[in-house]
């Protein structure tokens, strides 16, 4: 058996390694999250800070407090995520999330999986840096640190379309596109 080269492979985290919402429906996920701003509006209004923030804030507070938002990981998520790791892959996180809160995240799927893995392996992306994730010009920007991107894991179909126009134009070859893992 021939031992498999390791990969480099782009993940998304809302919708593609959780959601918000227990039954793993990621558009009434999407709007638990808009529900959580609508709240924070409302209840903090002297908050004041982006949509990115109240919903790092929630999930924070979530901990301690189940009316705030929760992490339910898709139970795949965290089979390959270990399967991931394992194979000495390059993780890329590209989601629209403040780095604490992907670092967060990604400590949560780790210990979930029951393994241990250096935070400082997985090269992580607020996407909202970049531009929006349906532009390939945003995709490519990130894209240009690699030599080839193997997989791409994005749950919104336009969004992958930008990610595959972007691969194209770095020459990556035989990329996987998928919606979920």
């Amino acid at each position: 058996m021939t031992e498999q080269k390791p990969k480099t492979i782009v993940l998304d985290m809302h919708g593609v390694l959780y959601t918000h919402v227990p039954d793993f429906d990621i558009q009434k996920s999407s709007e638990r999250i808009k529900q959580e701003i609508a709240r924070y509006e409302q209840d903090y209004p002297d908050f004041g800070k982006s949509p990115l923030d109240v919903e790092w804030d929630s999930v924070m507070r979530g901990r301690e407090d189940r009316s705030f938002l929760q992490i339910y990981f898709f139970p795949q998520a965290i089979e390959k995520a270990k399967e991931f790791f394992e194979m000495n892959n390059t993780i890329i996180i590209c989601a629209n999330a403040r780095m604490d809160e992907q670092r967060f995240i990604v400590d949560e799927l780790v210990e979930k999986a029951g393994f241990e893995f250096p935070l400082a392996e997985v090269d992580l992306y607020d996407f909202s840096e970049y531009g929006k994730k349906d532009d390939p010009v945003a995709w490519l920007e990130i894209f240009q640190n690699y030599q080839q991107v193997d997989e791409v894991y994005e749950d919104k179909e336009e969004n992958l379309e930008a990610a595959r126009a972007a691969a194209k134009q770095c020459g990556f070859v035989d990329t996987i596109f998928r919606t979920s893992l």
